[in-house]
């Protein structure tokens, strides 16, 4: 056969790189709409640790006020408000408390809990969602300090009663407690 007759009778394929281009579109646009949630997911996961590393650092605090002042640490005791009792609290407010340790420290933390922390604009943004503290005592020189706050994606519900139905759904709500014992060294 002659080269002329050998090329008429095999016809040339037509329109695969197309199809083979579509394809790959497609696995293409499936990576990047994964990525995009991975992204996303990343950012809810960054953001809860986050706040769950400034409750820690919260709780902490109070628990550490509360160690150091033990002959006054039944005055600690305040449940369930975000302002534990304190008047508008800023830290410049609770500067005034200074006659009362135990005031001032609630004031402080208080301001805390609401972000003064970090100010953006005339905003407080050093806080979780919607932190709230709570201090309770079960039984004599023992307290059990809370701090509860909005997560942004549905978990288990907490066991704490702090923040208890202010957040919407009981799932969103996340919260952080510890147990402070204090010793009576003056008892007989």
């Amino acid at each position: 056969m002659r080269p002329s007759t050998l090329s008429r009778l095999i016809r040339p394929q037509t329109g695969m790189a197309m199809i083979e281009v579509l394809a790959s579109l497609l696995v293409a646009a499936f990576g990047v709409v994964a990525m995009a949630g991975l992204q996303s997911r990343a950012a809810s996961v960054e953001l809860e640790a986050n706040q769950r590393a400034q409750a820690l650092v919260l709780l902490q605090d109070m628990a550490e006020r509360v160690s150091a002042n033990r002959r006054n640490a039944a005055r600690y005791v305040v449940q369930g408000a975000s302002d534990l009792g304190a008047p508008d609290s800023s830290a410049q407010d609770c500067t005034a408390l200074i006659d009362d340790r135990v005031l001032q420290d609630r004031c402080e933390w208080s301001a805390r809990l609401r972000g003064a922390g970090v100010v953006l604009g005339p905003r407080n943004i050093g806080a979780m969602i919607g932190a709230r503290g709570c201090i309770e005592s079960p039984q004599p020189s023992v307290y059990v300090i809370a701090v509860s706050w909005q997560g942004d994606r549905p978990s288990s519900i907490p066991l704490s009663s702090c923040g208890q139905n202010a957040y919407g759904a009981e799932n969103l709500r996340r919260t952080l407690s510890t147990v402070v014992q204090v010793a009576d060294l003056e008892a007989p």
